[in-house]
């Protein structure tokens, strides 16, 4: 493999490790939620027609699931296929149940707004009841670390040869906004070590406000110590309350048959008798 082909492929395994992190922080963030898989595929017969077709489509989708005002976050993937030359669709749904319908009712009124055909396209959900599966990451398989190097190449060439003209900017994979941004996310990580779901917690709470600098560079975080030291008091009198209920319990499984000094002093500095 010459040394320029080395570069792209590594390149494009740092990017797919990036994608998998996003994805699964998200599949995190909504772990209590409903999950569906929207498919679209079009007729179209060039990859650069079914291609311009899937980014119309991908665009009015999601116009139309932002104008529900609903609490849902989706993850897009446009997948190329087998031979590589039939892109379509797949957009993963996390969703309150109550809001099925509404979503479905999109999802119909996509297909008929670009005349699709239901044997081509699907909207299947997921029985969390009926499965142990925590990710179901079936949408990433273009995107899996296992792919070898010729696989990884071929991939790339080909969705480089669909980006032309309209879709010389298409992105392949996108996803709903996360409540901070990913440089964000990277600096707290590498710099502080901490994670997606911990940054989102603390931001979420007020514990810390981003502020870029003058270059735009760079972050400066300040904190909130009042919201800090709420924190800590919180954390110490919850502990102190286990604590003393865990001796309530133990004192009142025993019985005394010695009344001292200590047993008064103890009962009284606990509040019971």
């Amino acid at each position: 493999m010459k040394g320029y082909d080395a570069s792209i492929i590594n390149k494009q395994r740092a990017k797919n490790k990036k994608i998998w992190s996003s994805f699964l922080y998200m599949s995190d963030v909504n772990k209590d939620k409903e999950k569906a898989l929207a498919t679209f595929t079009t007729s179209k017969k060039t990859p650069q027609e079914k291609l311009d077709a899937i980014r119309e489509i991908k665009k009015h989708f999601s116009k139309l699931l932002s104008n529900l005002k609903i609490e849902i976050s989706q993850f897009s993937v446009i997948e190329l296929g087998g031979k590589k030359n039939n892109p379509h669709l797949h957009v993963q749904l996390f969703f309150q149940s109550k809001d099925f319908k509404k979503i479905e009712k999109v999802y119909k009124k996509t297909i008929e707004k670009f005349n699709l055909t239901y044997k081509r396209c699907k909207l299947s959900t997921f029985d969390k009841s009926k499965t142990h599966i925590k990710y179901f990451s079936y949408i990433l398989k273009e995107y899996s670390t296992k792919l070898s190097n010729k696989e990884l190449m071929d991939l790339i060439e080909a969705r480089n040869s669909m980006k032309v003209k309209k879709n010389r900017y298409m992105q392949f994979v996108s996803s709903s906004h996360h409540v901070l941004t990913k440089p964000l996310y990277k600096h707290l990580y590498f710099k502080f070590n901490i994670s997606y779901l911990d940054a989102d917690f603390l931001t979420q709470q007020n514990i810390f406000e981003v502020k870029k600098s003058f270059n735009k560079r760079h972050f400066r975080f300040v904190l909130n110590i009042h919201k800090i030291i709420l924190a800590l008091f919180y954390i110490i009198s919850w502990k102190f309350n286990k604590k003393r209920q865990k001796r309530v319990y133990i004192n009142k499984s025993k019985k005394i048959k010695n009344i001292n000094n200590i047993n008064v002093v103890f009962k009284h500095q606990y509040g019971f008798t």
